[in-house]
């Protein structure tokens, strides 16, 4: 008999709660240097010029940390298509903010590539809820069937972008 009452209060309907979510816009062009070490030489070029298109999304009760998935399209030279989640760790709250990244960006199409990716980056706000954005980050590329055997692929790029709330 006493577990009836406890039952009664598990299946009784509750108010539910609803959390809030900001969403947001970001594309960015980016470019910098690639290095590709192997086992007796590193050879070093400029990065192919990429478009990246991100959604992010910062939940209460700590807006702070952003979820982000994305889009990512090498358009210089042979053209790839890739995806790259990332979380984001916002600092600041003004017209000015900084930001560090961390992520696994992933390509697959016509080739692979795997890795992982580190950065960070400033958000400027300049006109209404359009911002600006400025980001260095460091990729590093260790899985695919684009990469020589025993070699690692990194780039050290700077991106140039736009971000808009949804």
């Amino acid at each position: 008999m006493t577990r009836l009452p406890l039952l009664l209060a598990l299946a009784t309907p509750g108010a539910a709660l609803a959390q809030q979510v900001d969403l947001n816009l970001s594309t960015m062009g980016a470019s910098g240097v690639s290095a590709t070490s192997g086992q007796t030489r590193t050879a070093t070029r400029r990065s192919p010029f990429q478009i990246e298109f991100d959604v992010g999304a910062g939940f209460e009760p700590d807006r702070r940390w952003e979820w982000t998935g994305g889009l990512i399209a090498e358009v210089e030279g042979r053209t790839s298509l890739g995806i790259s989640p990332q979380i984001k760790r916002l600092m600041g709250q003004g017209r000015i903010a900084g930001y560090a990244t961390a992520g696994v960006p992933a390509f697959f199409s016509p080739y692979t590539l795997l890795g992982f990716e580190v950065g960070g980056g400033v958000i400027a706000r300049v006109a209404g809820m359009v911002s600006l954005v400025l980001e260095l980050r460091a990729d590093f590329f260790f899985v695919g069937n684009d990469l020589p055997e025993d070699s690692m692929l990194s780039k050290f790029d700077v991106a140039l972008g736009v971000r808009l709330p949804l």
